[in-house]
C-alpha cells in the first residue's frame, strides 16, 4: 500500500477536487488536511515530507468525500475562522462571511471613542460579530440574540471560550428585541436578505446551509423592516443601527429609510455592491 506525503497528498487531491468542479480546491485539501493532522494549515509547508498513517489518511477520504458532496468545509471540521478568531460552528447556523467582518470594523471603531457600552447582536447565529466586537473592545458587553435554539446553543460556546468572564456577554432566545432589556449603543444586525428569485437560484453549498437564515421574504426586507422599526425605542442616544443587506433590496430599502426621515449612510463592499447600511440615533 502506497505511503503518502503532506506534499502528495495535497497535490493529489487538490487536482481531484479541481476535476469534480469543488470551488476552492487548493484552499479545501489544506483546511481538512490541517485539521485531522492538528497542525496550521501554513505549517503543512514546513513538513512537506511528512508521512501520513493510515488512520489518517482514512479520515481524510472521508472528509473528502463529504466534500465532494458539496459539504462546506467548515461544516466539516466545525470551525471557522473570522476577524482573526477561531469560532465553533455546525449545520444549524450560517457560516460567516469575510464581508460581515465590516459591521465588526464600524462598531469597533465606534467603542473606541467612548468607555465601554453594550452591543446588541440580533440574528447573531453563532455569535461572530458580537463577540468578536466584544473581545476587541474593553468594557463593552455583548448581548446576542437569536431565534433559534440551536444558534444559541452555538453562540454560548463561542462567547465562554473567547469572553470568558460572564459579565462580558448574555445570550438571549427571542424574536428580535423580545426578551432583552437592555438598550444598546450598538445595534448589529446580518439578518436574513435573500429574495424568493434568490432563494431559487441557491448554489449547491449554500443550500448546505439553514435557509430560515438566508431568506428575507419576496424582497429579502421583512426582518430588516421589522428591525428598524423596533430599533429606534432599544437604542441609547447617539447609538448606531449597523447591518447588512443585499445590493437587489437597495432600492425598497432607501425608500423605506426615507419614508421613516432616518439619517443612514449606505456603503459598498469589496466587489463594488451596496451591502451596509448604518442609521444614526
Amino acid at each position: 500500500m502506497k505511503e503518502w506525503t503532506i506534499g502528495e497528498l495535497l497535490k493529489e487531491t487538490k487536482d481531484y477536487l479541481v476535476k469534480k468542479g469543488i470551488s476552492e480546491p487548493r484552499l479545501s485539501s489544506e483546511l481538512l488536511l490541517a485539521d485531522i493532522l492538528k497542525m496550521k494549515r501554513l505549517d503543512l509547508y514546513l513538513k512537506f515530507d511528512r508521512k501520513v498513517t493510515q488512520d489518517e489518511l482514512d479520515r481524510y477520504r472521508d472528509f473528502i468525500k463529504r466534500r465532494i458532496k458539496g459539504e462546506p468545509v467548515q461544516y466539516i471540521i466545525g470551525k471557522t475562522e473570522f476577524f482573526g478568531l477561531s469560532f465553533h460552528i455546525d449545520r444549524s447556523v450560517l457560516i460567516p462571511r469575510p464581508e460581515s467582518e465590516f459591521l465588526v470594523e464600524k462598531a469597533i471603531d465606534y467603542f473606541k471613542k467612548r468607555d465601554g457600552g453594550i452591543i446588541i447582536d440580533i440574528g447573531t447565529g453563532s455569535g461572530v460579530i458580537g463577540i468578536s466586537v466584544a473581545y476587541y473592545s474593553p468594557n463593552v458587553k455583548a448581548v446576542l440574540s437569536d431565534i433559534s435554539e440551536d444558534a444559541i446553543r452555538v453562540a454560548s460556546l463561542n462567547a465562554e471560550k473567547l469572553l470568558e468572564v460572564g459579565d462580558r456577554f448574555m445570550v438571549n432566545k427571542g424574536d428580535l428585541f423580545e426578551g432583552i432589556e437592555e438598550k444598546g449603543d450598538i445595534i448589529t444586525a446580518n439578518l436574513p436578505y435573500l429574495n424568493r428569485e434568490q432563494i431559487d437560484n441557491l448554489q449547491k453549498e449554500v443550500r448546505s446551509e439553514p435557509i430560515s437564515a438566508l431568506y428575507g421574504g419576496e424582497d429579502g426586507l421583512d426582518l430588516i423592516k421589522r428591525l428598524i422599526d423596533e430599533a429606534e425605542e432599544r437604542m441609547n442616544e447617539g447609538g448606531e443601527l449597523i447591518l447588512e443587506f443585499d445590493e437587489a433590496g437597495k432600492e425598497g430599502l432607501e425608500i423605506f429609510l426615507k419614508n421613516k426621515g432616518l439619517e443612514y449612510t449606505l456603503y459598498k463592499d469589496y466587489n463594488n455592491l451596496y451591502r451596509y447600511c448604518i442609521i444614526e440615533y
